[in-house]
């Protein structure tokens, strides 16, 4: 039990013959303790047990020897018996370990305490080792090297000692102090097991240290004394004016001091032998050269204002603050992260991008030198995060603005960008250059003028980047695709750290995995109707596909419900009846469970129509087809992918392919062909283009080899003929060219206006250009619409076309034979093949110009006023088409023009301005267009004259005007008139046309004239004489006619005296034109205005 598992009589059997060592403890009446040499237990043994002794010969410390009794009871004691006394020092406490050894003081003894009655002397010291002490060579085998240690880690190297462990010194008893130099024993004690030193002698006192001056920077400076503020150590210290070296010098605050530090009489440290430096010599802070890479973990916060503005204690003022960055330190392997703070002051560019969470920065640690603590400076990001990140396209970007809009490729609303948010890579590089120039010529200079150079040097490098910002962002056009991150400011969205992407980057459509079938609801539109009227590349014709039982996932959800077919719409006895009469149909709607996705679809399938037409169906254009040849038809089965534009969610059709076509019942499979057909060559492809019908209203696709080669080569020839004798007659014309070079409006008309500017154009020529740009607009606006299917569907159709037909050649003709081109005029068949949908143009030749005629065009001359610009180009001036109100009676019409409807294409037509046409009537629709615009020029103002005979010139205000001829433009002195040439200047009124510079992309003013105005002379009569005129003013009493009328109508009255009307004078200014004769009501200058709405 208590003794272990062996019981009393086995112990004690044991125990016979074994002696044990140990002391006199305490000694009783009859009993007493001893204390075991091997261990810290103490026996209890009793007067009996003594042998060889009496009780007067023991004494405490007395060394014996003795046996253990076990006892028999558990409860009871181990006893010592036979206890015999040994003679004294046979007894050995310690074991010596390690002789005469070096070592160095580490921790000095502590005082004992006065009620700790077992120490006496101190206690507590540490000795440590010192490794070249230890003897190199090894011991011999088989004998043991007492003199080195058993251990060599750090910790068994050092040894503890207490006061009767240190000898004393030839001068006395000596306390050890760290550092010194000391030799000591090593020993162990038998009981405890623990080794400590013994016998320290004194070898050597520490080396003092270096006496080490310290920088610093006067605070405070009083009469006889001051402070420092130290760079060393985070500390103020005090000095008196007696501890300047230099006793001339009047210490004043600012000063830069090298001095000492020593302990005054109450042991407060002090600066003494104060020696005055140059300034810029004292620093503060310490920067590693090494540039390392981290992370950002934290970005920069923006303080908030308070209510009442910025507080006393905010020290930071506006400045962001508290970012954090992160990196690794150590070797390969033996790593660690480090964090660093940094503020919007340690940024390497406070102007450029700051640094977001995730991004990778490079930057310098710099430490304070008072408080040791450490920061990032000098921070540049050198990489974006990818997180957050978005791309897009750059839209709305003008020449001389400093901002633009991207068109997101993740969200519908555009995001705001301003110039100041773009940096390219060449304009940061040449930046950082100029800074280090800066940096190296400020440390040339003097010590004294450093700070001013570097602010000038600093201004100069702002200044410059304001300027490359401005370069830059001119180098930005529309198109270009962006990534940038996006935030809010102001309540809008903005752009930040814009980065350019080259082009392909961006898509705004994603193609779904997968194939789907469904059925045409509504094909695409067969006619050029809708292209003449207004092309519209962003929104081009439509066509809808009902998808079959399984719909492609998402698209309900887009459209926010599923529309109902026309069969599910009808009502049963209409949908029976439709059944019987086509029993054969594969695409019969399920009326008894109908797909509905939503709950407006649920209402639709229980009787009620939805208001939506297209939802629940999928779109498609006519790029979206993969044969262009084809011409889908109602009920038709195709195949086709879906395509999810990003910003919207909204999904379309693509790479659709006809499966099989619904024909009605009778239809014949074969395929006819009609003609002769003549046309105009509306637009071109790779190797195919598309035709316009003259007497039909169609476009119709064919292949270029189905262009009849001999033609091309008549045609070839014919141009090389006109252009042989447009070059004699510009040859013949050279010596007349300047006498019919202005253009000269007239007031009564603007016919002779038309003739002056144009000469004579050809109608026919004039109408076939103008068709050919629009057809060639509204083409290229249905055709390439969609993202990624342009080139796909072009060569996708060429090769069919070329296996169809087993043509390697592309156009099927030799190399170096002439091309289609857009407005060749052309004879040919149709081929309509009913079982593949295809609708082509074959055995087509191109004939001379002028044979074909699309649209008749009226001699007579009109006048409108233009309602209607389409989008500018990206020099933000130059616009395309547009729309002109013509009223005629007491009704008005749009007539749409494009720009090559123009008969100066350098004039800019804007917003509001009266131009002159003809009206042109297209054969196959009926439709009607504005040709030969002639635009009316503008009255204004010469502001300013330079010597050489430039200047600048406003126009007039007016009603609704366009914002850009609200501007202040130039003038060359070679656009004044030739009769006009020295006599402009400053107020003069002039006529001129709108213009823009192709080298500056600038408005500009062309062929300025003056021309004379009547000018309202200003009333400078006293108000006060005013009212006395009115009140002596006499009433003349009229007498009354026979129909109640004062005074007499003479022209009722058949006398001819009646007032002559006023001769009306046509006036150049927009606003006071009136078209077709109409009265414009009173106060009322605009004519849309005046116009009853359609």
């Amino acid at each position: 039990g208590r003794h272990g598992g062996a019981s009393a009589e086995e112990r004690n059997r044991d125990e016979q013959g074994k002696r044990h060592q140990g002391f006199i403890r305490n000694l009783k009446d009859s009993y007493g303790f001893l204390q075991s040499a091997d261990s810290e237990i103490q026996y209890f043994f009793h007067f009996s047990e003594l042998r060889e002794c009496e009780v007067q010969d023991l004494r405490n410390g007395t060394e014996v020897e003795y046996s253990l009794c076990y006892p028999a009871r558990p409860n009871d004691k181990i006893m010592a018996v036979r206890v015999c006394p040994l003679p004294k020092g046979s007894i050995k406490l310690e074991e010596e370990i390690l002789m005469n050894q070096e070592g160095v003081i580490v921790r000095e003894m502590r005082e004992t305490r006065g009620y700790d009655r077992n120490r006496k002397e101190g206690y507590g010291g540490r000795v440590k080792l010192v490794p070249a002490s230890a003897p190199d060579t090894p011991p011999v085998e088989g004998e043991q090297n007492v003199n080195q240690p058993k251990k060599t880690d750090d910790k068994s190297q050092v040894y503890t000692f207490g006061g009767e462990d240190v000898k004393p010194r030839e001068a006395g008893r000596w306390n050890p102090q760290e550092g010194d130099v000391v030799t000591f024993d090593v020993v162990m004690t038998r009981a405890t097991k623990q080794q400590r030193a013994t016998n320290i002698t004194f070898v050597r006192a520490p080396e003092p240290p270096k006496e080490e001056r310290e920088h610093g920077i006067l605070s405070t400076v009083k009469d006889s004394f001051g402070f420092i503020r130290c760079a060393d150590r985070d500390e103020r210290l005090f000095f008196h004016i007696s501890e300047f070296q230099d006793k001339n010098h009047m210490p004043r605050a600012g000063d830069e001091v090298e001095f000492s530090v020593a302990p005054d009489r109450d042991g407060r440290n002090t600066a003494v032998q104060i020696v005055v430096l140059p300034k810029g010599t004292v620093v503060f802070v310490a920067i590693s050269p090494e540039k390392l890479v981290g992370v950002i973990e934290r970005a920069l916060r923006v303080p908030v204002p308070k209510k009442g503005g910025f507080g006393r204690d905010d020290a930071r003022g506006r400045e962001p603050f508290g970012g954090m960055l992160r990196y690794d330190e150590g070797e390969a392997g033996k790593t660690k992260v480090v964090k660093l703070n940094f503020d919007g002051d340690n940024l390497a560019d406070p102007r450029g991008p700051h640094p977001l969470v995730g991004d990778q920065v490079e930057f310098q640690v710099c430490m304070d030198k008072p408080t040791k603590k450490k920061k990032a400076v000098q921070v540049k990001v050198i990489s974006y995060s990818t997180e957050g990140r978005e791309q897009g396209v750059l839209t709305k970007c003008k020449q001389g603005l400093p901002y633009a809009f991207i068109r997101c490729c993740d969200r519908e609303e555009p995001v705001f960008l301003h110039q100041s948010e773009y940096q390219p890579a060449q304009f940061q590089n040449a930046q950082e250059d100029k800074k280090d120039e800066a940096a190296k010529e400020a440390v040339k200079t003097e010590a004294a003028k450093e700070a001013v150079k570097a602010e000038a040097a600093k201004e100069t490098v702002k200044a410059e980047a304001a300027k490359e910002a401005v370069k830059a962002v001119s180098d930005l056009v529309n198109g270009d695709e962006v990534e940038f991150n996006v935030v809010e400011s102001n309540g809008k969205l903005t752009a930040i750290r814009v980065v350019k992407l080259p082009p392909g980057t961006v898509s705004f459509e994603e193609v779904l995995e997968g194939r789907f079938e469904g059925t045409v609801e509504k094909p695409l539109p067969s006619g050029v109707s809708l292209l003449l009227k207004k092309p519209n590349k962003d929104h081009p014709p439509r066509g809808f596909i009902l998808p079959h039982a399984k719909p492609a996932p998402g698209i309900c959800e887009a459209n926010n419900d599923r529309r109902l077919s026309s069969e599910e719409e009808m009502s049963e006895e209409e949908a029976d009846k439709t059944d019987k009469a086509d029993p054969q149909r594969t695409d019969k709607p399920d009326r008894e469970a109908p797909p509905v996705a939503t709950k407006a679809a649920a209402r639709g399938a229980k009787g009620g129509k939805l208001k939506d037409p297209e939802a629940g169906l999928v779109s498609f254009t006519s790029a979206d087809i993969d044969n262009p040849a084809v011409a889908l038809q109602k009920r038709d089965k195709v195949e086709y992918s879906v395509v999810m534009d990003k910003p919207s969610k909204k999904q379309r059709a693509h790479k659709v392919h006809l499966l099989a076509a619904h024909l009605e019942p009778g239809q014949s499979t074969e395929a006819t062909r009609e003609g002769p057909e003549q046309g105009v060559i509306a637009h071109v492809k790779h190797h195919h283009g598309f035709i316009r019908c003259a007497d039909r209203d169609l476009r119709l696709f064919f292949f270029f080899q189905e262009v009849d080669a001999q033609s091309l080569t008549q045609a070839m020839e014919r141009e090389a003929e006109q252009k042989s004798a447009e070059k004699a007659a510009d040859v013949a014309a050279a010596p007349a060219a300047g006498a019919n070079s202005s253009v000269n409006v007239s007031v009564d008309g603007a016919a002779e206006a038309a003739a002056n500017v144009s000469g004579d154009v050809s109608v026919d020529a004039s109408v076939n250009a103008s068709v050919d740009a629009s057809l060639d607009t509204g083409a290229a606006g249905t055709e390439g619409v969609a993202a990624g299917g342009g080139h796909e569907n072009e060569s996708g159709a060429a090769q069919d076309g070329a296996e169809r037909r087993g043509s390697a050649a592309g156009d099927g003709h030799g190399k170096g034979a002439r091309r289609p081109k857009i407005g060749d005029e052309v004879e040919f068949y149709i081929l309509s093949d009913p079982t593949t949908r295809t609708v082509n143009a074959v055995d087509a030749k191109v004939l001379p110009k002028g044979t074909v005629v699309l649209e008749t065009v009226s001699e007579e001359r009109q006048k409108g006023v233009v309602v209607e610009r389409e989008a500018r180009s990206k020099d933000g001036l130059h616009a395309g088409g547009g729309s002109i109100r013509f009223v005629q009676g007491e009704t008005h019409t749009n007539l749409h023009f494009s720009t090559a409807d123009l008969q100066e294409p350098r004039h800019i037509v804007f917003k509001g301005d009266t131009v002159e046409f003809c009206i042109a009537t297209d054969k196959a629709t009926g439709e009607r267009f504005a040709r030969n615009v002639v635009s009316f020029p503008t009255e204004g103002v010469v502001e300013s004259v330079k010597d050489g005979g430039a200047g600048m010139v406003r126009a007039d205000e007016g009603v609704n005007q366009d914002k850009d001829k609200d501007k202040a433009v130039p003038f060359a002195a070679a656009e004044v008139d030739k009769g006009d040439k020295g006599k402009m200047e400053k107020g003069s009124d002039v006529c001129f046309f709108f213009a823009v510079n192709q080298r500056t992309k600038e408005l500009c003013a062309e062929k300025v004239k003056r021309i004379f105005r009547e000018k309202a002379t200003k009333d400078k009569m006293p108000e006060r004489m005013k009212r006395q005129q009115e009140v002596a003013k006499v009433q003349s009493r009229l007498a009354s006619g026979p129909d109640g009328t004062k005074g007499f109508n003479w022209a009722a009255l058949g006398l001819g005296r009646a007032k002559p009307a006023p001769k009306t004078k046509l006036n150049v200014n927009v606003q006071e034109f009136v078209p077709g004769q109409t009265v414009v009501p009173t106060g009322t200058t605009d004519p849309v205005a005046a116009t009853p709405a359609p």
